[in-house]
C-alpha cells in the first residue's frame, strides 16, 4: 500500500513540526535558565545563613563586637 501525501499536507506537517520545535526549545531554555537561577539563589542563601551563624557564634564568644 502506497501512501500519497498532498502538497498541502506536507506543508502543514512541516509547519507544525517547526512550531513544535520552537515551543519545545523555548520551554527547554526557560527551564534550564530557571534551574541555574534557583541553584545560584540556593547557594547564595546557604552562604548567607552560614555567614550569619558564624557572626552570631563569634559574638557569643566575645570575639566580635556589634
Amino acid at each position: 500500500m502506497r501512501i500519497v501525501l498532498k502538497p498541502f499536507t506536507l506543508v502543514l506537517a512541516l509547519a507544525l513540526f517547526l512550531v513544535n520545535l520552537v515551543i519545545e526549545t523555548t520551554a527547554w531554555l526557560f527551564s534550564w535558565v530557571a534551574f541555574w537561577i534557583f541553584l545560584l539563589l540556593g547557594i547564595f542563601g546557604i552562604i548567607a545563613i552560614v555567614q550569619h551563624m558564624w557572626q552570631e557564634l563569634l559574638m557569643l564568644g566575645g570575639i566580635l563586637k556589634r
